[in-house]
């Protein structure tokens, strides 16, 4: 058996083709850019594990809070309010630790894709004019 092309021969060539020669598009272009600067995969195990450590920490700290709470309103007793109190404390540093992991994890990457596409845009100014213009900063006249 023979496998037969499902394009049709008489059709225009694809975007960022032409004739005989492959063209390189845009997209294949930035992945080959992409490659060359040697950013870090963003589904890289290690910051992900710091990411759901961060809601892990979190949840647990808000668990911790409640259930610190409860425990110290339930007694009379000073020295367990007085370890319901430490509980509490050690919620909310759990908390502020979650957060901050989350934050920072979530934000690299953005911010990776971010400063590799502002990279790439300024080695490679955009190449049809009219976008070039559209992105000029706007003058007021005064």
């Amino acid at each position: 058996m023979t496998e037969t092309s499902t394009k049709s021969t008489t059709e225009p060539p694809a975007a960022g083709t032409a004739g005989s020669g492959a063209v390189e598009t845009r997209a294949d272009r930035f992945v080959r850019q992409m490659a060359e600067l040697r950013i870090p995969d963003p589904s890289a195990g290690r910051a992900r594990l710091w990411l759901r450590s961060g809601v892990v920490l979190m949840v647990a700290g808000l668990v911790a809070g409640v259930a610190a709470y409860l425990l110290s309103m339930s007694t009379t007793d000073a020295l367990r309010q007085r370890d319901a109190l430490a509980m509490g404390l050690g919620g909310i540093c759990a908390c502020i630790v979650g957060s901050a992991l989350y934050v920072r994890y979530t934000l690299t990457d953005v911010l990776r894709f971010w400063f590799a596409r502002l990279t790439l845009s300024v080695e490679a100014p955009p190449e049809s004019g009219e976008a070039a213009t559209a992105e000029q900063p706007r003058q007021d006249e005064d």
